[in-house]
């Protein structure tokens, strides 16, 4: 699969907005209004990516597999259960000669194991999920994984590359400086920091080389992200990673602010140093045009084509859950910052745990009713 002509246009401004403030500057700040935030991303960082041809070959296989399913075994996705034993029948005894080595290779496997396996081919073959974006980087690969909807559940997955491989002209352009203090200056190797391979490095030294989920991403909605950049900065500021936040500006004039901060203090709120393995992003794009775009809004990613097999669902973020030291401190940081305040307290034994209790919160910002008007299931409807 051949990737757009342009990778993208857009590059950071000169005036990034980005800068270490001082403790006498702190005092002379005043604490922003948050903004309106709603669910954005996750960004996941593993430790290998296929090419993209190689999972589009495996999509088209599940989409052949869907309607040979449907004709031979007359399945529907909303009926209850399937036969598996003539599923996976049905599935080894398909012609290959069409599919890429990826796409031949993959079989029901029994045992199942969990372990060591490619999530993007797990999202696509187990939730019916498909790539909608992509972005080929300096030294990093990135795919956008993506619901029917795209203005659902979106799965952002970095890799390092594992060998240099020629390009088709779409290689990011790369080299970002961001001047701090006038003086100082941090270099990144791509043109955008959030695909830069030192945040995979950041990320694996902090987890001992495990991938994982590396950020929590929220989109601004509504007012002003350099509020939640005064805040931390005057009330966190121990939060703030070394880049900030950074502007990028497209070919039509948009203007795309991304602020990144660690989510998390290794323990004690403002006592101690922050821990560097997760991050939480704000993401606010002010458009110069109109625009019908609405998935990632993350700066970098190019779409492609994403064909789904009429058997999976949409999908919404609903909730994330943070497994914390102190969850008391990371409540407050969140109302300092965010404006987010607890809704419910509840406790949960665990039998692994012996007598131990796990006490949670969920926290949020206060969302404006929604007005169904008297549809119980609008609220469920594909909101693309």
């Amino acid at each position: 699969t051949k990737l757009p002509d342009s990778q993208t246009n857009m590059a950071p401004l000169n005036d990034t907005q980005t800068e270490i403030m001082t403790a006498s500057d702190l005092s002379e700040v005043d604490v922003g209004i948050p903004p309106a935030l709603s669910f954005s991303h996750i960004h996941m960082y593993t430790h290998s990516l296929l090419p993209l041809a190689e999972y589009k070959s495996l999509e088209q296989r599940c989409n052949d597999f869907a309607d040979a399913a449907t004709v031979a075994l007359n399945y529907t996705p909303t009926q209850d259960g399937a036969n598996v034993d003539k599923m996976q029948e049905l599935w080894s005894s398909m012609d290959l000669s069409n599919y890429n080595d990826h796409a031949k290779s993959t079989s029901p496997a029994k045992p199942y194991i969990s372990q060591g396996r490619d999530v993007v081919s797990q999202l696509i073959c187990g939730l019916g999920f498909r790539i909608s974006g992509v972005y080929d980087g300096a030294d990093t690969t990135t795919m956008l994984v993506t619901s029917p909807d795209s203005t659902g559940v979106q799965f952002v997955v970095t890799a390092k590359k594992g060998v240099k491989e020629p390009t088709d002209g779409t290689l990011s352009p790369g080299k970002t400086t961001i001047g701090l203090d006038g003086k100082t200056k941090l270099e990144f190797k791509d043109e955008f920091v959030h695909f830069d391979v030192s945040q995979l490095d950041r990320f694996f030294s902090n987890h001992q080389n495990r991938p994982g989920i590396s950020c929590l991403a929220f989109e601004v909605t509504s007012g002003d992200i350099q509020n939640i950049y005064t805040n931390y900065s005057t009330l966190h500021p121990k939060l703030l990673t070394p880049h900030g936040l950074v502007s990028y500006k497209d070919g039509a004039g948009s203007i795309t602010r991304v602020l990144e901060v660690y989510a998390y203090y290794k323990g004690d709120k403002k006592v101690s140093d922050a821990d560097e393995g997760t991050v939480l992003r704000f993401v606010e794009k002010k458009l110069s045009h109109v625009s019908a775009k609405k998935s990632c809004k993350l700066p970098g990613l190019v779409d492609v084509d994403a064909v789904y097999d009429g058997t999976s669902f949409p999908a919404y973020m609903d909730h994330w859950v943070s497994n914390v030291v102190s969850r008391t401190g990371f409540l407050d940081t969140l109302e300092d910052t965010l404006g987010f305040t607890p809704k419910v307290d509840f406790n949960a034994g665990v039998v692994a745990a012996g007598e131990a209790q796990i006490e949670s919160t969920v926290t949020g910002n206060t969302a404006a009713p929604v007005d169904t008007g008297g549809g119980d299931k609008i609220a469920l409807q594909d909101q693309s």
